[in-house]
């Protein structure tokens, strides 16, 4: 019966990470994450999106322990450490994104 418990603990971590990477948005500005850190003005920039949107969504990536935050100076640097989130961007770009 413990086996069942702890599949059933991973499969809500794994269903709590998925559902942070469910937005097309958050995929994008963590695909620009990927190559380096960046702060808000950047994801902005880089993304087209406004900086209310990317401040929202790199808030739920953070809350999800998708994305780190660290203070360098006035500036905010997000920067993905969560190697499991890195595994499936791979795996992602590989699908989605790699040229045919």
């Amino acid at each position: 019966m413990k086996n069942i418990e702890n599949l059933y603990k991973s499969a809500s971590k794994a269903e709590t990470k998925l559902k942070s990477l469910a937005n097309s948005n958050r995929l994008m500005l963590l695909c620009l994450l990927q190559d380096a850190p960046k702060d808000v003005s950047s994801l902005v920039t880089a993304s087209g999106l406004s900086q209310s949107v990317v401040s929202q969504h790199l808030a739920k990536l953070k809350e999800a322990d998708v994305v780190t935050a660290d203070k360098e100076g006035k500036s905010i640097i997000y920067k993905i450490t969560d190697p499991v989130t890195l595994s499936i961007l791979s795996s992602l770009y590989l699908a989605y994104c790699y040229p045919n």
